[in-house]
């Protein structure tokens, strides 16, 4: 990761120009460091347009030489959309993930945990059909054993609403605390996730004793991991959710704040 961002665009216009030897590797490179920027690069849409454009064209020669990293980038690509060269399509999105998937090597387990994961929420919430609950913990449940705690706190919500597993608000509570635990510590989202389902827990009572002071306590730390990533100006994925449960985590703490009074 660059530290200085105005210089990032600069470095992936070397990297373009290095694939003029039509190498893979320096091909691969340039397709690697734009997405490993990708959040950074949507930030700049208007200045950008011709690197896009080169960068998918080189995604097609890679993928053509059966490179899974390529499929699975250009599957994100199509779940989120990448302004100017790519629209969001879920059905094509799990198409390229799920090519990906097939021949990714099995000691890839981010990459491999990162689709599961994918999977998990697409069945979840019905973005190419009907949600189906068995599909998605099926893929959770593969993606919470390479250690995503995204997958976990999913798991949790599986249990909660009772969703193709048997309501178990112990299970839920069990498993929110696990996401919590696994989360790494700079990935605000997913410990503000965790936190603010850790935090409704104690609030309601649900699956762990009611206790206004834990729920204050980690609602307000789900608060403020919510705010650091919603500021964040690279952090695109995921901003409209981050921002409604910001609502209900204020909500639950303006309630708390009553009580103490």
């Amino acid at each position: 990761m660059v530290k200085n961002s105005k210089n990032k665009l600069k470095i992936l216009k070397e990297y373009l120009k290095n694939t003029k030897n039509d190498s893979f590797y320096s091909m691969h490179e340039a397709v690697v460091y734009y997405f490993n920027n990708f959040d950074y690069f949507n930030t700049i849409n208007n200045s950008i347009l011709d690197e896009k454009i080169k960068i998918y064209k080189l995604l097609k020669i890679l993928i053509s030489q059966r490179d899974f990293y390529s499929m699975y980038v250009l599957g994100y690509s199509y779940y989120s959309g990448d302004e100017g060269v790519i629209e969001q399509n879920y059905r094509k999105a799990y198409y390229w993930l799920n090519k990906a998937l097939k021949i990714i090597p099995e000691y890839c387990n981010e990459h491999l945990s990162s689709i599961h994961n994918t999977f998990g929420y697409m069945y979840y919430y019905g973005y190419t059909g009907r949600p189906n609950y068995k599909k998605s913990y099926y893929h959770f449940n593969i993606a919470s054993e390479l250690n995503n705690a995204s997958s976990m706190y999913k798991i949790g919500d599986l249990y909660r609403k009772g969703y193709f597993l048997e309501k178990n608000l112990e299970k839920a509570f069990f498993w929110y605390k696990k996401s919590y635990d696994c989360a790494q510590a700079d990935d605000y989202y997913v410990n503000a996730s965790a936190l603010f389902r850790i935090g409704r827990a104690y609030f309601h009572g649900e699956g762990i004793k009611k206790s206004t002071k834990l729920a204050y306590k980690n609602l307000n730390k789900s608060k403020e991991h919510f705010k650091i990533f919603i500021k964040d100006k690279e952090s695109s994925n995921y901003k409209w959710y981050a921002t409604e449960s910001f609502k209900q985590v204020n909500y639950l703490l303006k309630i708390l704040k009553k009580q103490y009074k």
